[in-house]
Formats: C-alpha cells, structure tokens, sequence
C-alpha cells in the first residue's frame, strides 16, 4: 500500500507540505491514532489477502539456487 496519498488524510502527519511526512517516518515511533488506524485498515483490507490463498504462490515460485562457483561443498 502506498502510504503518500494517504498522507493528507492522516493526522499523523500535521505537516501537509510536500515531502514533509518523510521526516516523520524517519522518527523512532509515529504515534498513530484511532481514525488514522481505522484508515489503514480499511486501506489495507482493499489489498490484502489471506495467507492460505497467498502461501501457495509464493512457494509456487520458489526456484533452486545453485551453489556459487568456487564454493566448496
């Protein structure tokens, strides 16, 4: 989820100026509050899926690794 064009709807980003939030991300903690939660929620459940339908995917698309030239097995 791209969190940019969600920047004007939080309110833990009181700073609207472009390129502003960035400075907040690069704190320690970001305290979020109820409303900004609720708002990533509803954002985050567009997006997501569950594990049982996405863990199959992803182990579909696991490929070999060979090992590296030189290493010794």
């Amino acid at each position: 989820m791209e969190l940019v064009p969600l920047v004007p709807r939080l309110a833990a980003f009181p700073d609207k100026r472009p390129g502003a939030w960035s400075i907040r991300l690069r704190r320690p903690l970001l305290e979020i509050g109820e409303q900004d939660a609720a708002l990533l929620r509803e954002e985050l459940a567009a997006v997501t899926i569950s594990p049982d339908v996405a863990i199959p995917g992803y182990l579909a698309a696991i490929r070999p690794v060979g090992k590296a030239a030189g290493a010794r097995g």
